[in-house]
């Protein structure tokens, strides 16, 4: 598992790729872990399943993650 995370031009860059386990597939319906990780941020982030493994990008606008 890899977790990198960038601040650039006003943007959080998170990434994080899962290699080396099981294939994956996209699941036939939204559990618990799902709905977690796209309600973890703000924005829309992408999720790819394929036969390497999971992952999950997003780029967050940083006043949307700063405290005022």
């Amino acid at each position: 598992m890899t977790v990198q995370w960038t601040v650039r031009s006003g943007e959080l860059s998170l990434s994080w790729i899962e290699r080396g386990g099981p294939p994956v597939s996209r699941p036939t319906s939204s559990g618990f872990g799902s709905q977690l990780i796209r309600a973890a941020l703000p924005g829309t982030p992408r999720i790819a399943y394929s036969t390497e493994g999971f992952e999950y990008e997003v780029l967050v606008p940083l006043e949307d993650v700063m405290e005022t």
